[in-house]
Formats: C-alpha cells, structure tokens, sequence
C-alpha cells in the first residue's frame, strides 16, 4: 500500500524489456559488438533531422586554464595524472578499472535485492578509434552481466559513442557524428533489451540537452528500455520534464517515460541556476510535477543525497500509491542515507561508476560537493588525525584553486539539519502509517463488495436491477486498492 516496493528481478530495471535474465550468457561479447555493422547507417526519420548542438559553452576566445591539473608537464611528462587515476580507481567511490569488478559489486547488491547502475567512466571523446573502444567495452560489459545473471542498468552518454568526435570518418555507421552516436546507442540497447538491462542515457552540458532528449524519445519508444535525465540547475528542466510526460508517443508505443531527476553536476554558462537555493527550489518542484501531473503507474526516479528532496519524494510517495519512487544514490557517498532507507524497506539504487579516468570524475564531483570531497580524503588518507577530519571540507576548499584553478562551488549535501530529523521521523513511523494504510484499505474494499452485493439483491436504488457494467465498476474500483 505504498509506492516504495518496487518489482523483483529484471522487471525492477527494465519495465517492458521482455528479457530473461543470462541471455547472452555463454557467447562471445565481439558478436555484440560486429552485429549489425554493415546496416547502421540509416537513421530513423523520427531523428534524421538531430537538433543542433549549439556549442554556446565554447563562444568567443578560450580562457587559458589555471591550476596544476592543467599543466601538461606535471599530468602527462611526470605522469602525475596517471598516478591519480590509479589512486582514485580503488576508492569507496569507485568500483575499480574493470568491468569485472563492477559487475561483482552489482551482483552483491542484486544479492541484497537493491539495484545498480553501472558507468564505465569517460565523455567527450574526440578520436573515432577510442569511441570504438568504448563500443567494446560497454558490449563486453552487458556480456559479463548476462554471464553472471545480473539485471542491473547500465548509464551510457552520447559523447563517449561518437557525438563530439572530430575528423569523423563514416565507416559504415553514420553520415555525422551524432549519426554515428545514435546507431552506437541504439545497438547498446537493443543488446541490453536481450538480456534484461535497463540503459540510462545521462545528460551531458545544455548544449547536448535537445540531441540527447531527441535520441531518448526515439530509442525508448522503439525499445521501452530506456531512460534519461533532467537537471534542476537548467532553466528549461520544467518545462522537458512536462514536454516527455505529456508526449503521447511514449504511451501510443506502451513504454511511458522514465525520467530521473538530479541536482545537476555540469557548471553552465547561461539558461542556469547559479544560486544554491534555487536549484533546489527547481528541484523541489520538479518531483511535485513528476508525481502530481504524470499518469497513473509512472516510474518516479529521484537522485540525491539531500535529506530535504528524499523526504519530500517519500511523502508524495505515499499520497501518490500508483506510482513506485525509486531513489538513487553515488557509490560511497551518503552511505548512512542509503543504508537508512533500506533499513526501512526502501529500495536504492546505486550508481556504481568504474573505469582508468577516476580522477576526473572525482575531481568534477568534489567541485560541486564539500560532502563528497570529504569523502574522498577521509577515504584517501585514513591516517590523517581524527581532530583534522571534521575540517576537511574547509582544507579542500582552501587548497582546491590550487590544483583546479578555480573556486570550489560550495554546498551542503545533506541540506537543512532540521530536514535530517525530519526525515528520520518520517522513517520511524513508517511501519505504523503502513500498516494504518492497510487497515483503511481493507476497511474500504469490504465496504465496497457490501454496497455492491446490496445493490444487486435491491437494485440500483430506483428500482432498476443493477447492471452488469456497475457490478464491474465495483470490482475494478476493488482492484485498484490494491487488496
């Protein structure tokens, strides 16, 4: 009786992908990765026409960047960089360099019921040969997941499959770059499809923001397996989330929309939330449209570590029944929020990033985050003196400009400290409100086949035998109890 409890199994992830479980289990990832090759060129007519990416972030002359981690002869010659991505590869925060290890951490999760999202790190790519790469390691990876039997989701962006390349060559796969990515994409999916895994198409910076709703809307209408993001810190986040809710191509197909909603991790230029507390007013009013104006059964899909946002998803949750919450939550970060929530039979989903480039993935979310900059150095340095780690926060923004080049984006994770109790309340009379839930239901349900039972005997009160359409009426409004 509440909207916490999602599906067991591959339907958790996937909803409509109609995949078993182990599906590719025992074949070679290269046939994944050579299938179709010869016939992806064409691009569906839906999307033959991409909208324009609108490079805006790269106007006018570019400012010289600052900072150690911009000094070639440190990062690359000293192979500073290199040591970094090691160091970083092995945190909390990391599932290692390998799919393999990624996938073991998915498989233990999926062992405890709580689902994964898996991301091999990397975006932007500008070689044709490293996009490739990519291919094949996001193909072996939906291999080693079929192998184990693990249904998880996977996160893909368009840049890393080809949609920022340079000098692009068509080899069979596209006419443009953002062809090229599409059937790239589209190709994942329909491998994903097979063996029971959910894909999220991760938004990048604005400028990507119409390409990747286009490719979005395409792919999930052919397949009902994938899902995208939208970001509060945007000004037109509002407005897309109406946009995909209302688009009655999703429900014309029978895959309705899943959309997750975050913060927003990009630094935008313009069309931007730069103030802290406006974010997250967006944010808030984005989960109120997500249950409050989207139909009955739609998959609510929040992303935060802030106490304020979960507590508000939770509550609407509960007056939104029809439609299951599902909240996200990074690797190694909040792990006492997380762990909180499944204590109190609220599924979490982690996302669980790998790859050999963790340091810049970690330097990009310590830049928005002091909670998960503290992290990182409480993680990195065990030994440094109890009495200087409530002062990490203060030491990372001090010393970030340094290697960065710029100022650390302050702000609190966690949100109000009064939301935090709250919160906690709410979870504390959880089982008492469920079980209240309960007893209204049943109450309501009987009350229900009584007056329907009368009525039949006595008829619909004017003398009329009662109908066989009323006595249906009666037993679907049963049904959508729930009992």
């Amino acid at each position: 009786m509440n909207g916490y409890k999602q599906p067991t199994g591959s339907a958790r992830n996937t909803g409509n992908a109609g995949a078993t479980s182990g599906g590719n289990k025992g074949v070679s990832p290269e046939i994944y990765y050579n299938r179709g090759a010869s016939s992806a060129s064409t691009v569906p007519g839906a999307v033959k026409d991409w909208p324009p990416i609108m490079r805006t972030d790269l106007a006018g002359p570019k400012k010289k960047e600052r900072g150690i981690i911009n000094m070639p002869f440190i990062m690359k010659t000293m192979r500073i960089e290199a040591m970094l991505n090691e160091i970083f590869a092995q945190t909390i925060w990391v599932a290692g360099k390998t799919a393999e290890s990624a996938v073991k951490r998915a498989a233990d999760l999926q062992a405890r019921d709580s689902s994964t999202i898996v991301c091999c790190l990397g975006e932007h790519i500008k070689k044709q040969d490293d996009v490739e790469t990519m291919m094949r390691e996001y193909t072996r990876l939906l291999y080693l997941m079929g192998a184990r039997g693990v249904t998880t989701s996977i996160a893909v962006r368009p840049s890393p499959f080809g949609s920022d390349v340079e000098g692009y060559v068509d080899r069979g796969k596209g006419k443009t770059p953002r062809d090229y990515a599409y059937n790239n994409l589209k190709k994942l999916v329909e491998v994903a499809k097979e063996n029971g895994v959910f894909v999220w198409i991760d938004m990048e910076g604005l400028p990507f923001s119409d390409y990747t709703l286009a490719v979005y809307k395409d792919l999930q209408v052919k397949y009902g397996n994938v899902g995208t993001v939208l970001q509060a810190n945007v000004h037109r986040a509002e407005a897309d989330l109406r946009s995909v809710l209302s688009d009655p191509a999703f429900y014309e197909a029978k895959h309705p929309p899943v959309i997750r909603l975050v913060k927003g991790i990009y630094r935008e230029t313009k069309d931007a939330f730069t103030d802290y507390d406006d974010v997250h007013a967006n944010y808030s009013n984005l989960i109120r449209i997500a249950f409050e104006e989207s139909p009955p059964g739609t998959r609510v899909v929040v992303a935060s570590h802030h106490d304020g946002r979960v507590l508000e998803a939770l509550k609407l949750s509960e007056e939104h029944p029809d439609k299951p919450l599902e909240l996200q939550v990074l690797k190694g970060v909040r792990t006492d929020l997380a762990e909180m929530l499944r204590n109190n039979g609220i599924p979490v989903t982690e996302y669980v990033p790998y790859g050999t480039i963790a340091f810049a993935y970690s330097a990009r979310r310590m830049a928005k985050s002091p909670e998960f900059a503290s992290t990182v150095m409480a993680d990195m340095f065990k030994a440094v003196p109890k009495l200087v780690r409530p002062h990490m926060s203060k030491i990372v923004k001090a010393t970030y400009p340094m290697f960065f080049g710029s100022q650390l984006f302050v702000e609190s994770a966690k949100g109000d400290p009064n939301a935090g109790k709250e919160l906690k309340q709410f979870l504390a009379e959880l089982p008492a409100r469920r079980e209240a839930a309960k007893v209204a239901a049943a109450a309501e349900a009987q009350k229900a086949t009584t007056d329907a039972g009368a009525a039949q005997q006595s008829g619909s009160g004017n003398g009329t035998p009662i109908s066989k359409a009323e006595i249906n009426d009666g037993i679907k409004a049963i049904d959508r109890l729930g009992v």
